[in-house]
């Protein structure tokens, strides 16, 4: 008796086991057929909102992921029947009991972005009202971002999200939907849905384009608009940068030294000491009018300045004299900076006394940069970038060492504010901030320092010691550099 049980309760067990599997299947494949099912329904749901209301926001969510689960139990009890006296044996019963719980689910993930939403409701628009292929011009959120001809609003500043299915729309067949009341809604009828007093539906021979448009939705509700890593979403027309720098003085613009050589006899002529303030510039002027004779103004300092020859009557290239050509010439030493230095210059041709150019350095000029530059991020308008990248190549094509020929004017005209990326909807996400800020130049030797969470501009001549040796410390005295203008 034991082995029969024995026996039964394995084969019972074995069949358990082959039912499952094979119900599993069958409910995995019926759930993923029910995927078709709802996203053909969701999509005539948006349909039946806008065609309700066409100012309505349509509803739309995508199947993120399922599970399907079957769970089977059983149970098998044995019941042994004694009697008789003497007792003795006299029946054995056997029972099973079992139950069968399939269980399938679907995760949904609504669409919620602003765009996204927006060209949902345009999509619906368009279709609800006839499906003219002209009227998809006037619907710029659903066209190509590349399509800058169609695209007349890219000229105007920001970002514009673009969606790129206008062709998806124009492909689709038409007089597949039918909108109505609910009651005129026929039995046949393949999908419908409904919202308020209207009804939607579509007939067997309009599933075509129900699938086409569904499609379009899928699209839509798939491209990436929050990214997790805050890059630009993916459905904004991405902006071609441009950084733009801007010098302005903060002081009057350094005047023009002139220098004139000329020759008498065989002595050439020029004065003896110029004084040149750091941040002027010195033009040197043949000055021989006889025009046999070729000058030329040259450093006894190796590599700091050269003129070339210049012939009778002309005049050399403006030199600069800044403050790094102060700092090549010695201005600055382990004893701190100098007020000036003379530096002396020849004719390559002539002999005799070298002239000087006293070299004035102001108490600002070394620390503080005599202009500002700014740096400014802007976007191209796409309708100005063709023109932006003609003019590149021919530039290249042309003479790759020269600018491009595009003036501030025009970077102004044909570019736009940078105002950042959109940040993703979470607590805590980043925000892209524009570049706009100006930036001055420290002077060669001088270093930033931070004491007392203060941060400083320090000069060398701040300093008992060289600066780059160790434990440098500000002499008692030493001027403080807060006062002094930015």
């Amino acid at each position: 008796m034991k082995r029969s049980f024995l026996v039964m309760s394995v084969a019972f067990v074995m069949a358990s086991a082959g039912c499952v599997t094979t119900s599993l299947e069958r409910h995995t494949v019926n759930q993923s057929v029910s995927a078709a099912t709802y996203r053909y329904e969701a999509a005539l749901n948006c349909l039946a909102m806008v065609a309700a209301d066409h100012g309505t926001l349509p509803s739309y969510a995508l199947l993120s992921g399922g599970t399907v689960a079957v769970t089977n139990t059983g149970m098998a009890s044995t019941t042994t029947t004694w009697g008789g006296a003497p007792v003795a044996f006299a029946n054995q019963a056997l029972s099973f009991t079992g139950t069968h719980a399939p269980q399938g689910s679907w995760n949904v993930s609504p669409v919620a972005d602003f765009t996204q939403l927006e060209a949902m409701r345009c999509a619906c628009c368009w279709v609800l009202d006839g499906q003219d292929p002209a009227t998809l011009e006037t619907m710029p959120i659903l066209a190509d971002p590349e399509s800058i001809d169609a695209l007349a609003e890219n000229s105007t500043p920001g970002y514009h999200p673009h969606f790129g299915v206008q062709d998806r729309l124009k492909a689709l067949p038409t007089g597949w939907l039918h909108v109505g009341r609910k009651c005129e809604a026929p039995r046949e009828a393949r999908y419908k849905a409904r919202y308020k007093d209207t009804c939607v539906w579509v007939m067997p021979d309009g599933m075509e384009g129900l699938s086409g448009f569904t499609l379009v939705l899928q699209d839509i509700a798939t491209l990436n608009v929050a990214p997790t890593d805050n890059s630009l979403p993916a459905n904004l027309t991405p902006p071609v940068l441009v950084t733009l720098w801007s010098v302005e003085s903060t002081q009057p613009k350094p005047s023009t030294v002139t220098i004139t050589i000329k020759r008498v006899g065989n002595a050439l002529i020029y004065p003896e000491k110029t004084e040149v303030t750091v941040g002027q510039s010195v033009i040197w002027q043949n000055g021989d009018s006889d025009g046999t004779s070729s000058h030329a103004a040259t450093s006894t300092i190796t590599g700091l300045f050269d003129t070339s020859a210049i012939a009778p009557g002309a005049t050399s290239k403006p030199i600069v004299f800044d403050d790094a050509m102060f700092t090549s010439a010695g201005g600055y030493s382990q004893s701190g900076s100098k007020s000036s230095i003379e530096i002396e210059y020849s004719d390559k041709g002539g002999s005799g006394t070298k002239p000087k150019i006293v070299l004035k350095r102001s108490p600002y000029t070394g620390l503080y940069s005599p202009t500002l530059v700014f740096r400014e991020d802007r976007v191209i308008k796409p309708c100005y970038l063709q023109e932006i990248r003609k003019r590149i190549a021919e530039q290249i094509n042309n003479n790759p060492a020269k600018e491009v020929n595009i003036t501030y004017a025009e970077w102004m005209e044909w570019t736009s504010p940078y105002q950042g990326q959109r940040a993703a909807a979470k607590p805590g996400a980043s925000q892209a901030i524009p570049v706009l800020l100006p930036s001055r130049q420290v002077a060669p030797g001088a270093f930033i320092t931070n004491i007392n969470n203060q941060m400083r501009i320090v000069r060398p001549e701040d300093f008992q010691d060289y600066p780059g040796t160790p434990n440098i410390l500000p002499r008692p005295n030493a001027p403080k550099n807060d006062s002094k203008p930015d």
